[in-house]
């Protein structure tokens, strides 16, 4: 195995890219860092990723958690949220760990109770939320695409971009379909809110968007 692609940032968050790995060796990783969560995994046709989280990268992943949480309250949407929960196919050589991810709709009854997912007979996410400050070298929206993600949050650091599944590729949109009236620049403003401001304040500012999105619809 070689490494062929190491990012940092300044929020000392780092990605490391292997490639050359068999699935039964990343399975293996996998079950290595079963209980660890200093580490996301991902997987793509023979190259695997290891993203080491910062605490910028947490933080942010927690604040748009808090939105989606809060959001959905105001306008009654319900939801499961499922975390940072493994997902591969064997059969499509891809895997991954997102740092948050949600099922909507129709799909809760499908998981609801479940103690693992299995993508031969499960559903994946309808949304992925992605961190991606060291910006990866590995296309992670090829992974997300192959086991049909509906939606991806992809945060940069800086601005939110709402990417929505379309014939197999992820376009850019301007709001959520999964949560409509809830714009990507809005989600921006929101985050860096957050960053700044208590979080009693924070919240109270969320809210404040998530009843606005709830009269105009």
């Amino acid at each position: 195995m070689a490494t062929v692609a190491r990012s940092k940032s300044k929020s000392q968050a780092q990605s490391v890219v292997i490639e050359n790995v068999s699935w039964q060796s990343y399975e293996k990783v996998l079950s290595a860092f079963v209980d660890s969560h200093a580490a996301h995994f991902y997987y793509n046709n023979g190259a695997l990723e290891i993203m080491v989280l910062s605490l910028e990268h947490e933080i942010i992943k927690e604040i748009i958690g808090t939105i989606i949480d809060e959001i959905s309250l105001v306008v009654d949407k319900d939801f499961v949220a499922a975390g940072s929960t493994t997902f591969r196919r064997k059969k499509k050589e891809k895997g991954f760990e997102p740092d948050k991810c949600y099922y909507f709709g129709e799909k809760i009854a499908l998981i609801r109770g479940k103690k693992r997912i299995n993508l031969a007979v499960d559903p994946p996410p309808d949304l992925v939320i992605e961190i991606d400050i060291t910006h990866s070298s590995m296309n992670r929206h090829e992974i997300f695409a192959a086991l049909g993600v509906r939606e991806v949050w992809r945060h940069d650091g800086e601005k939110l971009q709402i990417l929505r599944l379309d014939d197999e590729k992820y376009e850019s949109v301007d709001e959520s379909v999964l949560l409509p009236g809830l714009k990507g620049d809005d989600i921006s403003k929101l985050v860096k809110i957050g960053q700044r401001e208590s979080r009693i304040e924070f919240i109270k500012k969320v809210r404040e968007y998530g009843a606005n999105i709830d009269k105009r619809g």
